[in-house]
């Protein structure tokens, strides 16, 4: 015998799970939960990021020398920009030290860590030294290596107890920008390097076996299963090759400061030196907006590589 309860529909609406009930509204709520959570940090970059740059913009358009109140010159800067034989220089040399970021670090780094995959014992300890250059504080390392690079000293009184005479690294205009670059390069690749293990365990090694097995070169393994699955980080590593290469300042600042000459200058230093030697703030301004431009080229086109990756 089956009994039969009636059960009124305010009763039946309080036994539906809530998310039932009104969807739309539930929806709403955890998106506003969501934004109340963010909310604090997404301030905290407003005031810290977008207000300094939305200030650099309008100090772009404007002469000022940091101590009498900004005076509005329209498109003025922008204009000397474009006219400024320095400032083609700087965006010269920053594209010769972006050739060099983008093949140098990135070779080493990919190769290195194909070989690194394969070691059974001491890849910790190998990572660990090769990646220590990049931790060491900047400013110590350039004034060791302007140490080591001096003509009267370091790797020139090595080469000169074998009876090779060596160059002055820093001193040769035709060589100094390449002499920083490589300093720069053995610093960064030993992040480039880590970034590449640790990508290393997405490759699948079943089908890479399977390759080998049925007679594929290495090379051919390399170039058609391991690299397209690594898509993704040598993207990332292209990105911060870009980014980096464009806003690079220390290692120039320490060890040349933009010379002999502008031998060395490259759009950071070059900035610097307009904003704080010839106080000129508003130019300096409109320096930095072409690097924020560079910038947002840059994320533009990792999301244009990342968007092709998940077609």
């Amino acid at each position: 015998m089956s009994v039969r309860v009636n059960v009124s529909p305010s009763v039946q609406a309080g036994l539906r799970p809530p998310s039932l009930l009104d969807a739309p509204a539930h929806r709403r709520r955890q998106s506003v939960t969501g934004w109340l959570f963010v909310a604090p940090s997404l301030a905290l970059n407003m005031v810290i990021v977008l207000v300094p740059a939305v200030a650099t913009v309008v100090l772009s358009f404007t002469s000022w020398n940091g101590l009498s109140s900004p005076r509005f010159t329209g498109l003025d800067n922008y204009r000397m920009l474009l006219a400024d034989p320095e400032f083609h220089t700087a965006i010269v040399d920053n594209l010769k030290w972006l050739c060099a970021y983008l093949v140098v670090p990135i070779t080493l780094g990919f190769t290195t860590a194909l070989f690194m995959s394969s070691l059974r014992r001491g890849g910790a300890v190998l990572r660990t030294l090769l990646f220590l250059p990049y931790v060491l504080p900047t400013v110590v390392t350039a004034q060791l290596w302007s140490m080591l690079l001096s003509p009267v000293n370091g790797v020139n009184t090595l080469l000169a107890d074998v009876g090779i005479h060596a160059p002055i690294w820093l001193g040769n205009p035709s060589l100094t920008l390449w002499s920083v670059v490589a300093v720069d390069i053995w610093r960064f690749w030993g992040l480039v390097l880590v970034i590449m293990i640790g990508s290393m365990g997405k490759v699948d090694t079943q089908l890479v076996e399977a390759a080998l097995i049925d007679g594929a070169g290495r090379f051919a393994v390399v170039r058609k299963i391991i690299i397209p699955q690594l898509r993704s980080t040598l993207a990332l590593i292209v990105m911060l090759c870009l980014l980096w290469s464009f806003t690079a300042f220390d290692y120039v600042f320490v060890m040349t400061q933009g010379g002999p000459g502008y031998a060395s200058q490259i759009l950071a230093t070059y900035m610097y030196s307009i904003a704080f030697q010839y106080n000129e703030l508003g130019y300096a301004a409109t320096l930095a907006v072409c690097l924020m431009v560079i910038a947002l080229f840059v994320t533009i086109i990792y999301r244009f590589l990342r968007r092709g990756e998940s077609q």
